[in-house]
Order: C-alpha cells, then sequence, then structure tokens
C-alpha cells in the first residue's frame, strides 16, 4: 500500500454511484477498492486498513456493516460515506455511525466537497495508525509474572510486541519500554496499564496495543543503558 495515498472502499452495485465515487476520489490522488456485497466488504474490512468506506445503503446488511466496522479495531475509526436513496432519513444514518450521508443520484461537486471535508479526519487517522519500525526492550507484566521481549513497531496509536509467554486475550497487562533519548524525546519512567490483544505463531508472540501514548515532557530519567523511560496516561484498549 502507498503510505501516501488515502485508501477507500465503494461497497455498491450500482455503476451510477461507482463512477461518481471513483471520479471524485481520483481527484484528490486516492486509491479505490471495491467489493459487491456487504459481506464482501466485512471480510475486506477485516484484514487491510482503509482510510474510507463508500457504502450503498440499499444493499443487503448494509447497516449491520456500519455496526461491525464501529465495534472493530483498525478500522473502527474509517470515514463512513453513506449513498442513500431519498427516501432514508439522514439523522437516522448519521445516528447508526457513518460520517456523511450523501443523496442518490450522487452529484460529483458533492461528493468531492464531502471528501475535502473529511480529509482532515482521514490524516488525523492515519497518523495515529502509522507504525514506525522499531526496535527496543520492552517488560511486560501481568500479576508477579515479567518477562522481557522487544517492540517490532510502534505508532501514535499502539505498537506490537514479540515474547515467547502468550496470555489469554482480554487479559489486563502491564508493560514499560525504553526510547534513546533525543533532544525531542524526554519522557518519565512509568508502568502502562493495557490488555492483551492477540497472539501471532508459536514461537514469537504478538501482541497489538490500540491506546493513545500521551508523552509528557520532564527531566529525563535516566536508566543504566542512557535511555528515558516511555510513560502512557489515558489509554483506551481495544481488542
Amino acid at each position: 500500500m502507498d503510505q501516501s495515498r488515502l485508501e477507500f472502499l465503494v461497497t455498491c452495485i450500482d455503476i451510477a454511484v461507482y463512477k461518481t465515487v471513483t471520479s471524485a476520489v481520483q481527484r484528490i490522488h486516492g486509491a479505490i477498492n471495491y467489493t459487491s456485497t456487504t459481506a464482501t466488504a466485512k471480510a475486506y474490512i477485516a484484514r487491510r486498513k482503509i482510510d474510507g468506506i463508500f457504502l450503498d445503503m440499499a444493499l443487503e446488511g448494509s447497516l449491520e456493516l456500519v455496526q461491525t466496522v464501529r465495534r472493530g479495531s483498525s478500522n473502527r475509526y474509517a470515514v463512513i460515506f453513506a449513498c442513500a436513496g431519498a427516501s432514508e432519513e439522514a439523522g437516522r444514518l448519521l445516528n447508526s455511525g457513518v460520517n456523511f450521508v450523501l443523496y442518490k443520484p450522487l452529484l460529483p461537486d458533492a461528493v468531492h466537497h464531502a471528501l475535502n471535508t473529511a480529509a482532515q479526519l482521514m490524516e488525523a487517522e492515519r497518523k495515529r495508525y502509522l507504525r514506525h519500525q522499531l526496535m527496543v526492550p520492552v517488560v511486560i507484566k501481568r500479576r508477579d509474572n515479567e518477562q522481557k521481549a522487544i517492540t517490532a513497531n510502534i505508532s501514535r496509536g499502539g505498537m506490537a510486541v514479540r515474547c515467547n509467554d502468550t496470555y489469554e486475550p482480554g487479559s489486563s497487562i502491564q508493560f514499560a519500554f525504553d526510547l534513546p533519548i533525543t533532544k525531542r524525546n524526554r519522557f518519565q519512567a512509568g508502568w502502562i496499564s493495557g490488555k492483551w490483544c492477540r497472539s501471532a505463531n508459536s514461537k514469537w508472540q504478538l501482541l497489538i496495543a490500540n491506546c493513545f501514548f500521551h508523552a509528557f515532557p520532564v527531566l529525563p530519567v535516566q536508566s543504566p543503558n542512557n535511555s528515558s523511560s516511555a510513560l502512557a496516561s489515558g489509554c483506551s484498549w481495544a481488542g
């Protein structure tokens, strides 16, 4: 996936809807993916990170798909554009979890305007999700058991950790890790509380941590390896 391009999923069987949406997305240099059923869309969303979803509300299971997205993990904050018929109430659709309601027949300028309005939301979510490859030691603690591990990647919204021992999904854990000191990177030491989310394979286990890291600039707390420990506050986790 090109990290610089916004990714969209279009779910519809209306050729006019598809052509209008495709044209508008191309104007902002976005990437288009297509499914014709909500079942296929649900499977696609489960395995891919996307920025926006154009959904024809006339399709069977459309509202259920919206709810599935909002209850999910990596795509729960994706922007959903509902393509609705004239008889559908915008208030009901917005309350169900969609962000924008576009009435059919879609007008190219209206779709383009909605995309421009949503761009800030999508860019903010992309920054939160974008993972940077970083390998640093991490200590994971559950009750009286501690194990040493190493990070695989880290982002503003969470991180992945490789370790040997696994826990049940949803288990409460604590973890702490060190970051190299730079002029822009000074953190206060502390444990981070969270939940174990997912495992990878039998040899190495993968911890997916969806939380917001709030770094407080303070005087550095030196550790023996000349690094500063990171503190997260107000973590919100999702399995």
